[in-house]
């Protein structure tokens, strides 16, 4: 209502235009919880397109490579896109909650992997960390002070120094605690490969 000019329209019909539009863009968005193309080129082929494909698929056959290509000339849009769209409506959204079958009490919630690890996974990366850690703990006996900081405080901690604060500390460049930062990794790579080959 605050845009409206008068401009030779009534308010009648410029109201009704966007009172249509805001109902469209409603049912486009509450079509799929998934985001779609929601343009004027994605709303023309959300209303339009399954339709148009019907009719195409009776002229041509449902399984003919033309009836894409018919539907874009149609659409003046790429095959590309009347393909991807095709594709949306053709697939609704699925609940969760919802039975994978009549017969059986399981749904497709249950089937979602887990994002936690297994016990077994757990188990695995405790046993390789525990590893790990033994062959820093001999490997970085033989550090000097710099390098024992650079694994200490940069690179074992979660929130590690700057190389230009460790070079500050150290009256050392960056350019040169960098180098030593990849001779620390590079011994305890070594150090791991001879220990533990094949440990990721």
């Amino acid at each position: 209502m605050e845009k409206f000019e008068l401009r030779g329209v009534r308010f009648k019909t410029y109201a009704g235009y966007w009172v249509r539009a805001q109902m469209l863009s409603y049912v486009l968005h509450a079509n799929s919880i998934v985001a779609r193309a929601t343009g004027s080129v994605g709303a023309h082929l959300f209303f339009k397109l399954r339709a148009a494909r019907a009719k195409a698929e009776t002229l041509l056959g449902p399984h003919d490579d033309g009836v894409d290509e018919l539907l874009a000339r149609q659409f003046d849009v790429s095959v590309e896109q009347i393909r991807a769209h095709s594709a949306r409506l053709a697939v609704a959204d699925v609940s969760l909650d919802a039975r994978v079958s009549d017969d059986s009490e399981t749904t497709a919630l249950d089937l979602l992997a887990s994002e936690w690890m297994s016990p077994e996974e757990e188990a695995s990366v405790a046993q390789r960390d525990a590893l790990v850690h033994q062959v820093v703990e001999r490997v970085g006996c033989g550090f000097d002070a710099r390098e024992r900081a650079l694994l200490s405080q940069r690179l074992l901690a979660d929130d590690g120094l700057t190389l230009a604060e460790l070079g500050s500390r150290f009256c050392l460049s960056r350019e040169r605690l960098r180098q030593l930062e990849m001779g620390v990794k590079a011994r305890l790579r070594r150090a791991l490969e001879i220990d533990h080959p094949g440990l990721e």
